[in-house]
Parts: C-alpha cells; structure tokens; sequence
C-alpha cells in the first residue's frame, strides 16, 4: 500500500474534536490505515474573510490501496459529514482536508495535483508535516526537512525572476511596499548590453560574468550582516544568468559560467521563495519596446523565444529553487496574490 500524507485544518466549531473526528473517519475508509498523526498547530488564516477564527492544522501519514482520485472523493464525503460546505475560497470551515503527497508520485488534473502544489511555502502545512515525515520526499528532489528548515531562514526573501519585459521591477517595488520590505534592484551595464544585442557576441561572458558579480555582491550574507530586515524582495533571482548563458555562450563559457554561480551561491542569502513571471514573446517585446531603452533596440522575438525556453528548463530542472507561479495578471492582482503568499510564509 502506499504511504500518503494529509494536511488538516479547522477553524469553526470545536476545532481539536473535528480533527480527532476527520482522522477517526479517514481510518475507517476501506484499505486504509492511519499511522500518525502530528500535533495540533494553531495558525493565523491566510486569505479569505477578514476577522475569521484562527486555525488548527494538522498532518497525518495513512496508508492506502484506494486511488488518488477514490481518497479524494472520500475525504470530501468526510469534511461534508463534518459539517463543511463549499461557497467561496479560503472561508472559515470546521474542516479541511487535503492530499499533499502520494509517496513521490506525481499527478496533474484540472481538480486535483499531487503534490499539493502550494505546500512548499506554507509554513501551516510543512510545520505539522516536518514533524512526522521529515525525511519524506518530493518528487522534485527536496525532503520535508530542507523546506521547513528553508522557510526558517531570515529574512523571509521573494525573489522576483522571468525574462526580460515581464514586469520583474514593477512588481517587485510594489510587493516590497505592500510588505515593508527591503527592495533589492538589478544592476546593469548598458552600454556593454547595447553591444551585445547589436551582435558582439564576445560581449557575452563579460555581460553575464558582470551580473553575476553585482548578485552575489547584492544579495552576499556578510554584507547583510546586523541589519538584516524582516523581508526582502528582489526583482532577480541570483541564478536567473543561467537561462542568459544558455543562450548566448559557447559550451565551455557556459559550463565555466555555471560553476562560477554554484560557488557564488554559497555566499548569498536563499529566497524563500522564487516567484517566475511569464508572457508569450511577442507581448515581452512589446513592454520592452515601451519602455525605451535604447540599448534593448536590437533584442528581438526570436531571442525572447529562446530566453523563455531556457528559463522553462532551468525552473522546472533538478537544482530549481523553490517557485510559485502566480495566476493574477494586473500588478494590483499580483501583488494582492503575493501578499497572500508571503503571509503563508511568515505564519
């Protein structure tokens, strides 16, 4: 039978009694047993209504021969005895109930994604879950541990990161006043890009060797030492030079260069979390027309193209960093969605 894990939550009603009762329940499920249960968690909501009672989380480790989809069906049928029903997101309930992972198995439909496909930076989830399945495993390669252990580095840092002309700036200045936050900017060199888009290819080690250099000097720990803020939000991800250098540099360049920024990832602070912005190529190159810069007159939709496609490899490869991929659209949405996210993170 395979080992699957359940995330808890209660915030109406007798909360202790209904998460006893839903585990109770679950356990007389056919084929099923339950083999732990952690403590209960008190948190603070995330989303939803203003003034709603704080929650009681919970994580339990069962084993089960019913499928994905039959558990699924049978831990909505318990939250309904529960007492629960579905009128809007992120509403107060006597119980929630949620697959988070199915051992290291994977599955995408439109209703359900195993793993739980937020699971990874919110802390009243991997709280009660680190404590009975530390060393559990997700299938993209990280333990339980690794990401608890993650989202208890401060400062809490939302690094902001996609290819050129989709809004990294923008948004990252309005999430950090949202939050308070430290901002930190990227640092170019445009006349050196000027040449490089107008095709000096050798133009191309250097570039990428300059960004590297301004990161790791942005983001180095020492520099933070004694003042490190409560967040920080950067329009960068320190590795971003990566998908560049895929690109634009030769085999060898490349290889060097990705050396160069395994060792510089060993001074610098870890995000949180990553957040990977995307449009379709001809709408990036419009944004990067609007704004003006002369020295971006050369990129052009193929190079966009290909900038994407190397970003899409690295985000979703073994060594990714933690990443959520919001669904807002307008600057206004997408920081009212980020704000979620990092109360998520900070508890």
């Amino acid at each position: 039978m395979a080992t699957i894990h359940i995330g808890l939550g209660a915030n109406l009603g007798n909360r202790p009694v209904n998460l006893v009762a839903a585990v109770e329940l679950i356990g007389r499920l056919p084929v099923t047993q339950v083999r732990q249960v952690s403590r209960f968690v008190e948190t603070t909501p995330v989303g939803g209504p203003a003034g709603q009672p704080a929650f009681l989380n919970a994580a339990a480790a069962i084993e089960t021969s019913l499928t994905p989809r039959s558990l699924m069906d049978r831990l909505h049928e318990i939250e309904g005895r529960l007492g629960r029903t579905r009128r809007e997101p992120w509403e107060p309930r006597p119980i929630d109930l949620d697959i988070l992972l199915w051992g290291e198995q994977q599955l995408a439909e439109p209703d359900l994604i195993i793993p739980h496909p937020r699971m990874h930076f919110r802390r009243f989830v991997l709280e009660p879950l680190s404590e009975i399945a530390p060393d559990a495993r997700h299938p993209a390669g990280w333990t339980i541990a690794e990401r608890w252990q993650r989202l208890n580095r401060f400062p809490h840092y939302i690094a902001i990161t996609g290819p050129m002309g989709v809004g990294k700036t923008t948004l990252a200045r309005s999430l950090a006043a949202q939050l308070g936050a430290e901002l930190v900017e990227e640092q170019f060199d445009s006349v050196r890009l000027g040449r490089l888009f107008d095709g000096e290819r050798s133009e191309a080690d250097p570039v990428q060797s300059f960004f590297l250099a301004s990161r790791c000097d942005l983001l180095d720990r020492n520099r933070w030492l004694g003042t490190l803020p409560a967040w920080m939000v950067s329009d960068f991800w320190f590795a971003q030079s990566l998908a560049y250098a895929e690109v634009l540099l030769d085999a060898s360049p490349r290889e060097k260069h990705s050396a160069d920024v395994a060792a510089g990832a060993a001074r610098v602070i870890d995000p949180s979390l990553v957040v990977w912005l995307d449009a379709p190529p001809g709408k990036l190159l419009n944004r990067v027309r609007s704004r003006g810069r002369e020295f971006e007159n050369s990129v052009n939709e193929q190079f966009l193209t290909q900038l994407q496609s190397a970003y899409q490899r690295i985000l979703t490869g073994a060594t990714a960093p933690p990443i959520y991929r919001p669904s807002a659209s307008s600057i206004d949405a997408l920081t009212a969605e980020l704000v979620l996210v990092a109360q998520a993170i900070a508890g």
